[in-house]
């Protein structure tokens, strides 16, 4: 079956454009501005999401959010087309849960690996990290994405925060999130769940909690 890839601006001739350069990817191309972009999502089976951050009526990073707040950064696959390569901006997009960046004037060949990288990503399920088995996604936030989990070793249900791979290039954000580890295992008290254990595992960086039903 033929990868879908959906094109996301509110610019008609921008999103004309995007088809041209992706015509070489043989694959199902839909174009959606914002309004009726998360309609798509829900109806449609979506491979990869191309999103423009200079849209007209909303932002690009809302957008993007509001997607991950439903599909995780394996099952829906998110490219955000920013301005410039400019560091704050690149980790304004990964935070907010972009795969990738892609740079708006960068050659169509470099658009094109980047889209058939993103192509390539699967969803695994169930899956395992670290020795937990992910159940279901329960919550996310600027330094990741909390996960209902079970350890296999001891059968107990945790909440796993997963710092998004992304991210994980880069030794600030790797720093904060371990930082956050170090500071909840220092507090006790009844209203703090309580840290399991933090570490990275095959490159995952992660931190089991305590699950509060």
């Amino acid at each position: 079956m033929s990868k879908r890839v959906l094109i996301v601006d509110d610019d008609i001739n921008r999103r004309q454009l995007f088809s041209l350069v992706l015509g070489d990817l043989q694959c199902d191309l839909i174009n959606s501005d914002t309004d009726s972009a998360l309609t798509r999502l829900h109806h449609d089976e979506i491979d990869v999401v191309l999103l423009d951050t200079g849209l007209f009526h909303h932002s690009g990073y809302e957008l993007l959010t509001s997607i991950r707040e439903t599909w995780s950064q394996t099952d829906l696959p998110v490219l955000l087309m920013i301005d410039n390569q400019h560091k704050d901006e690149a980790l304004r997009a990964l935070r907010a849960g972009a795969n990738d960046i892609i740079i708006r004037s960068k050659s169509p060949n470099d658009i094109l690996g980047r889209i058939r990288k993103a192509m390539t990503i699967t969803p695994s399920s169930p899956q395992v990290i670290a020795g937990y088995k992910l159940e279901k996604k329960i919550g996310s936030g600027g330094m990741g994405e909390i996960y209902a989990a079970t350890s296999l070793k001891t059968r107990i249900r945790v909440a796993l925060k997963l710092l998004p791979q992304p991210m994980s290039i880069d030794p600030e954000a790797v720093q904060r999130f371990h930082r956050e580890a170090d500071l909840a295992s220092s507090i006790s008290h009844d209203n703090i769940v309580s840290l399991i254990e933090a570490g990275t595992s095959k490159e995952v960086h992660y931190i089991a909690m305590e699950l509060i039903n």
